[in-house]
C-alpha cells in the first residue's frame, strides 16, 4: 500500500512539473512577444524608418495601404501586372504612353482626423527613354512631372517639375540600382533602367485620395520603353513626419 501510494505521488509530481514547465514556457513566449513589440515601438519613436522595406509605425500612426503587387492589384483602374523578371518582382505595369493623361489610378479612404498623409512608392522607367515624362497626380491634379533617360548625350537634360501647392510637398530621389539593366533591355546605355523613390506629404489630406499616373511616351507600346509602379505605401499621422531615408 505504501509503495502504491508513493507511485501515485510520483505520477502527480510529474504532472505538476509538466504544468509548471508549460506555464514557464508560455510566460517566456509572452515576455519575448512583449519585448519585440516594445522594441518596435521604441525603434519607431527613434525615427528608425524601415524594417525589411516596410516603415515602422509610431503608436498613433495608421497604415492605409502597403502594396508590392506580388499577388495582385485590387482597386486600381487600368491595372496591369508584370512578374516576368525576378529582379523587379511583381509591379504595377508595364505601361507605355498615355499622352500625359492620368490612365492608372486608385482611390484610398483616409481617416478623417488625419493631420498628415505620407505617400511613398517606387517609379521604374524601363529601357530607352529620351526625356519623356512620367506624371504623378493627386486627386486629378498634376503634382510631379519627372523625365527619364540613360542616354549619355541626354542625361544632363533630365528635369523634375513639382507643383507649388500649399497642401502637398514632394520629394524624388534615385533608388537602389537605378541606372542598371535589370531584365528587359537588349544592349547599350539607352536600355538601362532608372528607378526613383517618390515621397508625397499631404497636410490635412482629403478623406478620399486618388493617386494616379500617366506618361508622355510616344505610343502605348512597351517594347522600346515602359514604366511601372511598385511598393505603394500610405501612412497617416497626427504630426508632421520627419523625412525618411
Amino acid at each position: 500500500m505504501v509503495s502504491g501510494r508513493s507511485a501515485r505521488v510520483e505520477r502527480v509530481g510529474i504532472r505538476i512539473d509538466r504544468v509548471v514547465a508549460a506555464v514557464a514556457i508560455t510566460a517566456l513566449a509572452l515576455s519575448i512577444t512583449i519585448g519585440v513589440r516594445t522594441g518596435a515601438n521604441r525603434i519607431a519613436g527613434a525615427n528608425m524608418p524601415t524594417l525589411a522595406g516596410i516603415r515602422l509605425l509610431a503608436p498613433d500612426d495608421s497604415l492605409v495601404t502597403f502594396e508590392d503587387f506580388e499577388l495582385g492589384a485590387p482597386g486600381w483602374d487600368g491595372s496591369r501586372l508584370d512578374h516576368s523578371t525576378p529582379v523587379f518582382g511583381g509591379m504595377l505595369g508595364r505601361y507605355g504612353g498615355t499622352d500625359g493623361a492620368e490612365a492608372v489610378a486608385r482611390t484610398y479612404q483616409i481617416p478623417p482626423d488625419a493631420g498628415f498623409a505620407v505617400v511613398t512608392f517606387h517609379l521604374h522607367a524601363i529601357d530607352d527613354w529620351a526625356l519623356e515624362d512620367v506624371v504623378v497626380f493627386a486627386n486629378g491634379i498634376e503634382v510631379i512631372r519627372q523625365s527619364f533617360t540613360t542616354r549619355a548625350d541626354l542625361a544632363d537634360s533630365q528635369r523634375l517639375l513639382m507643383a507649388d501647392l500649399p497642401w502637398i510637398a514632394a520629394e524624388v530621389r534615385p533608388a537602389m540600382r537605378s541606372g542598371s539593366e535589370r531584365g528587359f533591355g537588349r544592349d547599350g546605355d539607352g536600355t538601362r533602367d532608372q528607378t526613383v523613390r517618390v515621397r508625397l506629404v499631404l497636410t490635412n489630406p482629403p478623406e478620399e485620395l486618388r493617386l494616379g499616373f500617366g506618361a508622355t511616351l510616344p505610343g502605348e507600346g512597351i517594347d522600346t520603353a515602359s514604366w511601372a509602379i511598385d511598393n505603394v505605401q500610405i501612412v497617416t499621422s497626427p504630426r508632421l513626419p520627419t523625412r525618411q531615408r
